[in-house]
């Protein structure tokens, strides 16, 4: 389970103090698939990030699964897999080997990796670079990389972008097929995609509150 526990959190930019989140509290719950929407701007992005440690709460706490042994608990962050919203491919690596990057960068999981190609109609494009990619054929890389990974908690930042409908239901299929007994959370503007979510949060106005 995570949680967010009154966080506050302030970006100090050029035209003075920014707060995208303002004691905001939240649940995600362990094995579901939440949803996050809202305007552009109202701190989605920011959530996932706090989530996986890439941020740090202005003030605040965020809370992941414990585990107890005997009387102490124990904080344990998940082993989590992240498709960024600008996806962070590697220009000098093939499609196959952004994906087998997170599997062990090894041959012995090329296998793999192209299976997750397959999965996501790219089997033809092993070989092809980001730079000879189209946007949508760099989405589904960095789906499939996202996918193919046993973390118990999979971030997804708007991971349907730039697929035209056949390909982003098809997509959304196969999120769907693999999030289980995983704590998935999707971060989308298109409302199709919500069909896959167990709970739904909005956040806005620096709040986070369930729709």
């Amino acid at each position: 389970m995570i949680r967010l526990e009154q966080v506050t959190l302030t970006f100090h930019t050029k035209g003075g103090p920014l707060t995208v989140l303002d004691h905001a509290s939240a649940l995600f719950p362990r094995g579901k698939t939440t949803a996050l929407i809202g305007p552009s701007g109202s701190g989605k992005t920011s959530c996932l990030q706090l989530i996986a440690g890439l941020l740090t709460p202005t003030s605040g706490n965020v809370c992941r699964e414990t585990v107890s042994s005997g009387n102490v608990a124990h904080e344990t962050a998940p082993t989590l897999s992240y498709l960024f919203q600008d996806l962070a491919l590697l220009p000098w690596l093939t499609a196959l080997q952004n994906v087998n990057l997170v599997l062990s960068d090894r041959e012995e999981t090329w296998d793999i990796a192209k299976e997750w190609l397959a999965r996501v109609d790219l089997a033809d494009a092993a070989d092809r670079y980001p730079s000879e990619l189209s946007g949508g054929m760099k989405q589904r890389v960095a789906l499939a990389r996202a996918l193919s990974t046993e973390a118990e908690l999979l971030l997804l930042d708007e991971p349907f972008r730039g697929l035209d409908d056949t390909l982003h239901e098809r997509m959304r299929s196969l999120v769907a097929s693999v999030r289980k007994e995983k704590t998935t959370i999707l971060v989308s503007h298109d409302q199709n995609d919500l069909t896959i979510a167990d709970h739904i949060l909005r956040v806005e106005g620096g709040a986070i509150f369930e729709v």
